[in-house]
C-alpha cells in the first residue's frame, strides 16, 4: 500500500471524504439546532423548507462540540482510542455551559469524581448523545466498520448504556463503510444494521419501508412519529423546563415534539440518507424537516452523506460560515486525521505480516 506520509493531498479522496463528513456533520448540526424539539408540521408552517445556514448563522451545538473532542484526542493519540482516552478530554471540555444537555454534565462530573469511563454510561438518564458524536469513530476505522463498531461500544459507554450503545455503534459502522470506494447506499445501510442489535435493526428496516413507500415528504414524516418515533417523556420536560425559552413560547403545546432516543433519532437519519440517495444537502435538509431531535438527526445524516459523497454536495462558502462562526478550521483539522488514519492502516498490515509469519512451518 502506498501511503503518503509527507504531505496531505487535499485532492485524495481520502482528505475530501473526511472534510465531508466533518462538514456534514457541523452543517447538520447546525440547520437542525433551529428547529431542535418541534413539529414538523410547526417547521413548515412557521419556516417553510430550511435549506441553508441563513437562520443558524452556522453556529454548533453540543453534538459537534463533542465530535470536535472526540477528533482533538484522534490527533493526540495519533490512531484509534478508547474510553479512557476520550474521559480526559471530556472532564475539561464538558463543563457547566448553556451548551451542554444535562446527561452529558452528569458524565462530567462522574467522572470527576472518579468514576471510571466505562462506566459512567450505567448511571445516566437514556438519550441520544452515545450516537449523536460517535462519527469519528467511524472515520478513523475507515473502510473497517468491524473495527468501528468495537470502539464505538467502548466509547459511547462513557455516556450510554444498552439500546443508546447499539445504536452508536450502528452509527460509527455505517460511516465506516461510507469510506469504501465505490460502495453502494444498501452496504452502508446493510453495516448499520449488521453492527447494531435486533431492536435497532427492526426499527431501521421500519423507516426504510416507510421512506420506501412514500414519496410525499409529509406524509413520511407523519409515518415515522407514528411508527418509529419513540415517546421518552423528554417533550414533556422541554414544555415544562423551557416554558420561558423565548423560542419556545411562541409555539403552542402542539407544535412541540421531541424524542432523545438513539432507537429513534440514528433509523430516521439512516432512512433520509437512503431517501436522498446519499445526496448530502437533500439528505440533511430531511433530517431537519422531521424536527424532534433535528439537530442530532441532521448531524448524524449529514455525517453519513458527507462521508459518502466527500466535498463535492457542499457549497464552497460553508466550511467558512462555520469555521467562522465558531472559531475552528474544519479543514485544518481534517488535514490532522489523516496521519492517524494512516497509521491505523499500518497496523493491520502489520498484524497482517505477523499472522502470515505464524503460519510458517517451525
Amino acid at each position: 500500500m502506498v501511503v503518503h506520509r509527507k504531505s496531505v493531498m487535499k485532492n485524495t479522496r481520502l482528505y475530501q471524504k473526511v472534510l465531508g463528513c466533518m462538514t456534514g456533520a457541523a452543517m447538520g448540526d447546525s440547520m437542525g439546532s433551529t428547529v431542535e424539539c418541534l413539529h414538523h408540521l410547526a417547521i413548515k408552517k412557521h419556516f417553510g423548507e430550511i435549506d441553508d445556514l441563513r437562520l443558524s448563522k452556522g453556529r454548533i451545538s453540543d453534538d459537534t462540540l463533542i465530535r470536535l473532542a472526540t477528533y482533538g484526542t484522534i490527533a493526540e493519540k495519533r490512531g484509534r482510542i478508547s474510553a479512557l482516552d476520550l474521559a480526559e478530554r471530556w472532564m475539561r471540555e464538558v463543563t457547566p455551559r448553556e451548551e451542554f444537555w444535562i446527561t452529558e454534565l452528569f458524565v462530567s462530573a462522574q467522572l470527576h469524581m472518579g468514576l471510571s469511563p466505562r462506566e459512567t454510561g450505567l448511571h445516566n438518564i437514556r438519550a441520544d448523545d452515545a450516537a449523536m458524536a460517535i462519527d469519528p469513530i467511524g472515520v478513523i476505522n475507515c473502510c473497517n466498520p468491524r473495527n468501528a463498531a468495537v470502539d464505538a461500544r467502548d466509547i459511547a459507554g462513557i455516556s450510554q448504556k444498552g439500546i443508546e450503545v447499539d445504536s452508536a455503534m450502528a452509527v460509527a459502522a455505517a460511516v465506516a463503510t461510507a469510506f469504501v470506494p465505490n460502495v453502494k447506499i444498501e452496504e452502508v445501510i446493510e453495516s448499520a444494521r449488521k453492527f447494531s442489535s435486533p431492536p435497532v435493526s427492526s426499527k431501521i428496516d421500519k423507516a426504510l419501508t416507510i421512506v420506501g413507500a412514500q414519496s410525499s415528504v409529509r406524509r413520511i414524516y407523519s409515518r415515522l412519529y407514528d411508527e418509529v418515533a419513540i415517546q421518552d417523556g423528554s417533550q414533556d420536560i422541554v414544555k415544562r423546563w423551557r416554558r420561558r425559552d423565548s423560542r419556545i413560547m411562541k409555539f403552542q403545546p402542539n407544535g412541540i415534539s421531541l424524542g432523545i432516543s438513539g432507537a429513534e433519532v440514528v433509523p430516521a437519519a439512516i432512512s433520509f440518507f437512503y431517501f436522498a440517495r446519499g445526496e448530502a444537502r437533500k439528505t440533511i435538509r430531511m433530517c431537519v424537516g422531521y424536527g424532534r431531535d433535528s439537530d442530532t438527526i441532521a448531524g448524524i445524516g449529514g455525517a453519513l452523506a458527507g462521508a459518502y459523497t466527500g466535498t463535492s454536495s457542499f457549497r464552497k462558502d460553508t466550511v467558512a460560515i462555520i469555521n467562522r462562526r465558531n472559531k475552528i478550521s474544519l479543514e485544518r483539522l481534517a488535514e490532522k486525521m489523516i496521519q492517524p488514519i494512516q497509521n491505523v492502516w499500518e497496523e493491520s498490515e502489520s498484524s497482517v505480516e505477523n499472522g502470515r509469519e505464524l503460519l510458517r512451518a517451525s
